[in-house]
């Protein structure tokens, strides 16, 4: 990752659990919440596509993304780089100030001037949406919904192949039969050794008979979750019966989805011709085709 490998270590320290292993790591929340994570930033630094940068494109993105805004400078020693930093500087507007603020490995670091605030200014600031909002949040926040469900899933999916519970007496026939069931999670079927629970364990009756809907609907609550968050950042993912909305909800939903979308895309067209005025570049930025698939070829100017 480069320049972001210290501020990812920090912005994620809060989250670094260790991973859980074994044939019981499906059922665990955390290893769901690191691959929920890692797939969702995946997604979001694909939706726009850059032209003429002279450094990757997913180092903006991310950026940008994950943080709500980076600043685009020409570094002493490094040359133009694409960074997260601070803003800092007093003017009569709030979230405009005067000053990007940045330090990164191999770099020099400082705090230039803004363009065009400051029409001298050596720094243009490209921001995620009008508000500079991170989606840092957001991604963790459905990642750990979307890892519960993957738990819910792999719970109900082993629930399904129980007719009926067992239980123990003592500490002896309880690790037995939890041997047993740890089999049951692998998908194997194997017979029970200790010869006291041939007679004393309790057979308890498992409730209800639609254990089978149950798995899908945990499968259903799953694909609702990522329509969420693919909703709450102007992706249109409609539900599967669409037919049954009538016209006047399609288009709202629609209209919705697509002014964030808008609004993102206007932010980063204004630092891109930002970005050519100040240092002389043919940088742009469009949605990614397979982004303009999903929305039917919309135009950011509409």
């Amino acid at each position: 990752m480069g320049l972001f490998t210290k501020w990812l270590e920090k912005l994620y320290e809060k989250l670094e659990r260790g991973k859980p292993v074994g044939p019981d790591a499906l059922l665990e929340t955390p290893a769901g919440f690191a691959y929920w994570r890692e797939y969702l930033t995946e997604r979001i630094i694909r939706i726009f596509e850059w032209q003429g940068l002279p450094m990757p494109q997913r180092v903006v993105e991310f950026a940008v993304m994950l943080t709500g805004y980076a600043g685009f400078v020409r570094d002493e020693k490094a040359g133009l780089v694409c960074v997260p930093g601070g803003i800092s500087g007093v003017t009569p507007y709030p979230m405009i100030g005067t000053n990007f603020v940045y330090a990164a490995p191999t770099c020099a670091g400082g705090h230039p001037r803004i363009y065009p605030t400051d029409p001298l200014g050596l720094a243009v600031i490209i921001s995620n949406n009008s508000l500079r909002q991170s989606f840092a949040d957001l991604v963790d926040r459905y990642a750990m919904l979307l890892a519960h469900a993957d738990s819910s899933i792999a719970n109900s999916l082993v629930n399904v192949r129980y007719d009926s519970f067992l239980t123990g007496e003592d500490d002896s026939q309880v690790a037995s039969l939890k041997t047993w069931r740890q089999e049951v999670v692998n998908g194997k079927v194997v017979p029970i050794v200790d010869r006291s629970l041939t007679s004393s364990p309790a057979v308890i009756p498992a409730q209800g008979q639609q254990k089978g809907q149950i798995v899908l609907d945990t499968i259903d609550a799953r694909k609702e979750i990522l329509r969420s968050f693919y909703a709450e950042i102007g992706i249109r993912v409609m539900p599967e019966k669409r037919g049954n909305l009538i016209t006047a909800e399609v288009s709202e939903n629609d209209n919705a989805l697509l002014f964030n979308i808008s609004d993102m895309l206007k932010c980063r067209q204004e630092a891109a011709e930002n970005i050519n005025k100040l240092y002389g570049l043919r940088v742009s930025v469009d949605l990614s085709e397979d982004f303009r698939r999903l929305t039917g070829n919309f135009d950011g100017d509409n």
